[in-house]
């Protein structure tokens, strides 16, 4: 098993940071994004086609504090699917979205609140209030 250090979970931070100001930049350009999100999946060793297809619970089971997994992968693994649920909104994928948010705002409570996050990094309890606000929003056309 991989686990992140304070320099990679760093690096990650500020990577997906960077991936969601290019979203949040007129719809940013998804297919770049989601290469994006390849490539940090890929840095910290897990399959995000995996991740994606995954519920809450499986992901839990892998990474979770119950299976003695590292709290800063999870914390990854539930920032990738939200920003991957961002993307599949901003492409009028809105059921995927859900779905993906949903399991990200199942796994941020599990984070452990020793985590020391990098300090460009959301609060689990910033995303789950911004997760709340995508999932109670209408559904585009």
């Amino acid at each position: 098993m991989i686990v992140l250090n304070a320099q990679q979970l760093q690096r990650l931070a500020e990577s997906l940071l960077r991936l969601e100001r290019l979203l949040e930049a007129q719809g940013g350009d998804p297919p770049v994004i989601r290469e994006g999100l390849e490539e940090a999946a890929h840095r910290m060793a897990v399959h995000l086609e995996v991740v994606r297809l995954a519920d809450a619970g499986t992901l839990l089971s892998m990474h979770g504090p119950a299976s003695g997994g590292d709290p800063g992968k999870l914390w990854a693994i539930a920032e990738l699917l939200f920003l991957d649920g961002l993307v599949c909104r901003a492409e009028g994928r809105d059921d995927e979205a859900r779905t993906r948010v949903r399991t990200a705002l199942e796994l941020f409570p599990h984070i452990h609140a020793d985590l020391e996050l990098p300090p460009v990094a959301p609060s689990p309890e910033a995303r789950i209030e911004q997760g709340r606000a995508l999932l109670s929003a209408p559904v585009s056309p």
